[in-house]
C-alpha cells in the first residue's frame, strides 16, 4: 500500500516520507527495511521508518549533508572533513539519546 508520504510494505514494515522499502539481505528471512536515502523532502531521514527529520547540519554553511546530521537536537560541533572526516555527535533533547 502506499499513499502520498506513507508506504507499507509486504512483511507490515511501514515506511515514511516516501522512502522504499527494502529486501533485507542480511536477515534473508523475507523481512523489509526502509531505506531513507530514497526519502523525499529538503532534509535528510532517519529511525527504523525513516521517521525522524534532520533538526540541524553539522556542517559549516549549515547546509543539507548525508553524512553530519541531528535529529531531536543540535550539533555539538563543526564536522570538518578535511581535519577529522568523522561526525562531531550532537546534543540531544531531553529524552531522546545517540550519535
Amino acid at each position: 500500500m502506499t499513499d502520498s508520504k506513507i508506504t507499507i510494505c509486504k512483511d507490515d514494515t511501514r515506511c515514511d516520507n516516501n522512502s522504499r522499502c527494502m529486501p533485507d539481505q542480511v536477515k534473508k528471512d523475507g523481512s523489509y527495511f526502509c531505506d531513507c536515502s530514497s526519502a523525499h523532502g529538503n532534509t535528510v531521514y532517519n529511525g527504523r521508518s525513516c521517521e525522524f527529520s534532520a533538526t540541524e547540519y553539522c556542517t559549516e554553511d549549515k547546509k543539507i549533508s548525508y553524512s553530519s546530521y541531528c535529529t531531536n537536537g543540535v550539533c555539538a560541533g563543526v564536522y570538518d572533513p578535511i581535519v577529522s572526516g568523522i561526525h562531531i555527535g550532537c546534543v540531544c533533547n531531553t529524552g531522546y539519546s545517540g550519535d
